[in-house]
């Protein structure tokens, strides 16, 4: 065989080697098991909802009326002390007239405002479109949004708008309008001369907003008592019925500010933690968002419900007369780079620094929260800085702080338009199931062994002592393989990785704790799921495992957190105050106080700890 041949069969070799590597990577980007969103800027709101009660302060005007009411003032408007609110007529056709009369009168005095000539012949065309199509689509919102108090205003500034482009264009004239003038001022003249005067008037016995409308409710709370409504009060107003007063010509609402009572559970009330200001929208009822200020938050321990209620100054017609109405609390917006909050994951990541001496120093930073983004095919885990999480997405920030800066180990943070990973199995510390099943069973037979060596140089048995494994951000597959292998116990440090992972475990054969930081508001979704909370570093937390225990009729067992290195950051009980603690703890019912945990901190040696050990 010839050189040439061999270069050829050479060349072609090389050829379908690249055209398979090339088709490799091909595969791989189109069949990675991974599923990615795009990092998109966005503003959301955090909203609550609820049924609400509004109380004012409110004066129903019972003045006999003996006949027909023409009010002159619409609901919402602020009226003065002895102002006139309504006309009395003997007929309804006397009422019906004297309205038309008004409403010619109003009619007249447009007509005869456009009927000037400066008004049209200086006026600008292209001004007068931009009026037109302004007032038209005021008309088509309030339609759509089915708000009608001021469809009588826009509808008038359209047809003024109509009108004064009609003379400008020559398509109305001057003589016209004059004619038009004249005939609805004969029309006027006509009813005048038919209808009947009225035969009284009635006054606003206070200064404050007009509401026609009587529900019975307006002395269901005493307006000086709004901030003491407990929970089942308010819930107590919520259930009862309006029931119309013919009899009454209205109401006033003396004061200016007014309030709205709401029950929220514990769930909501950690949105309005340390929130005083807030807007509220009454959807079925106006379509204006009302600025409000938190006046009061009274918690029942019973229920674990909280009353809060709002006071509000904004008024209009549309929301004067509402009572029971649902209400959207919005507590707060946000704005920034959306990630869906399964997506988050904590590592700890590899970084380099420079010691004071300029040499380059590998540390590791524990538990930093970030995403996988998928870059050119391959994963990469940057750290995110986010405050807040609304509706299931975080809201991360691209553009960093000078101590965020300072704080971040990544090569970056999350950009916008980056691919990130939210579900997978090449998540969590970029192992595979494979991978982590792998190291799982090197690793757990050599455990075991130690254990049992120093159970047997303790004189103990190795079958006294468990081990529990901690499975954060291990996935759901690993975890079970683990307890398929002989797993007997784990902990878990999250509550929502918990509840993701509760149901596919395989719980008949291990035994589910939680180890982690725990808020009072989360205890509910532990209490009959795991056996044992290790984290209880507060009297307050305890309680509250006990109130739910009770509840719930479950039994709980605990261990009391010792923040044995006095560190900041950690919880726990200070080694002083233990015996106290714990005295109390044990006489709450529902728990059983099985022992102490402590983390030491990373720096400490044996002799300090065991110095803080007998201080218990």
């Amino acid at each position: 065989m010839n050189s040439k041949k061999i270069r050829t069969i050479g060349a072609v070799l090389l050829a379908v080697l690249v055209l398979v590597y090339v088709g490799y990577q091909g595969y791989l980007a189109t069949h990675r098991s991974i599923q990615t969103e795009t990092a998109m800027y966005g503003q959301v709101s955090d909203v609550l909802q609820a049924q609400s009660f509004i109380i004012r302060n409110e004066q129903v005007i019972d003045e006999s009326a003996n006949g027909v009411l023409s009010y002159r003032v619409a609901d919402g408007t602020r009226v003065a002390q002895g102002g006139v609110i309504a006309d009395v007529f003997s007929t309804e056709e006397d009422a019906s007239a004297q309205r038309t009369i008004e409403q010619l009168d109003e009619e007249i005095a447009n007509l005869q405002a456009l009927s000037q000539p400066a008004d049209y012949f200086v006026a600008n065309p292209s001004m007068l479109a931009d009026q037109i199509y302004s007032a038209m689509e005021d008309v088509a919102l309030g339609v759509n949004q089915n708000s009608f108090s001021q469809l009588t205003t826009w509808k008038e500034s359209l047809l003024s708008a109509l009108t004064r482009r009609q003379l400008i264009t020559g398509e109305e004239s001057a003589e016209n309008l004059s004619q038009r003038i004249s005939q609805l001022e004969s029309q006027r003249s006509s009813l005048e001369s038919q209808a009947g005067d009225s035969i009284g008037t009635i006054s606003a016995p206070q200064a404050g907003y007009f509401i026609s409308s009587v529900d019975g409710l307006e002395s269901a709370v005493d307006v000086e008592d709004v901030e003491n409504l407990t929970v089942a009060q308010v819930e107590e107003l919520l259930s009862q019925d309006a029931t119309r007063d013919s009899s009454a010509v209205g109401k006033i609402c003396q004061d200016f500010n007014w309030y709205v009572a709401c029950v929220f559970d514990e769930d909501d009330m950690v949105h309005l933690e340390g929130v005083d200001s807030v807007y509220l929208d009454i959807p079925f009822a106006s379509t204006e968002q009302i600025p409000a200020t938190v006046v009061a938050r009274n918690y029942d321990k019973d229920s674990g419900d909280t009353a809060v209620v709002f006071q509000c100054s904004y008024m209009d017609s549309d929301i004067a007369a509402v009572r029971n109405e649902a209400v959207q609390v919005t507590v707060a917006t946000y704005s920034g780079v959306l990630v869906n909050e399964r997506a988050l994951r904590f590592e700890d990541v590899e970084y380099t620094t420079t010691d004071e001496d300029g040499n380059t120093v590998t540390q590791v930073a524990e538990n930093v929260r970030g995403v996988y983004v998928l870059y050119g095919g391959q994963l990469e885990f940057v750290q995110v800085f986010t405050d807040h999480s609304v509706n299931g997405y975080a809201i991360c920030k691209t553009e960093l702080s000078s101590e965020e800066q300072a704080a971040l180990v990544t090569s970056s943070t999350i950009q916008l338009y980056d691919q990130v990973v939210v579900e997978g199995t090449d998540l969590y510390d970029g192992k595979s199931f494979l991978e982590r099943i792998q190291i799982f069973d090197e690793n757990y037979p050599r455990i075991q062994e130690e254990i049992a060596l120093a159970a047997e140089k303790a004189g103990r048995r190795p079958q006294d002592i468990t081990l529990l494994a901690a499975t954060k951000t291990v996935p759901l597959e690993v975890i079970n393989h683990a307890i398929d292998s002989g797993l007997s116990a784990m902990g878990e440090n999250r509550v929502q990785e918990l509840l993701e992972k509760y149901d596919g475990l395989h719980r008949e054969k291990c035994d589910v704790q939680f180890i982690g930081q725990l808020q009072t508001n989360k205890v509910k979704y532990l209490v009959g799921k795991v056996s044992c909370i290790q984290s209880v570093g507060s009297v307050k937390l305890a309680k509250e495992i006990s109130r739910l225990c009770l509840r719930e009729g479950a039994t709980m067992k605990v261990l009391v957190e010792v923040n044995i290195g006095r560190e900041e950051s950690k919880g726990g009980v200070l080694p002083e105050a233990l015996f106290e603690v714990v005295d109390e703890i044990r006489t709450l019912p529902g728990l059983h106080v099985e022992g102490l945990m402590a983390i030491p901190p990373n720096f400490a040696g044996i002799f300090p700890l065991c110095g803080n050990l007998m201080l218990t």
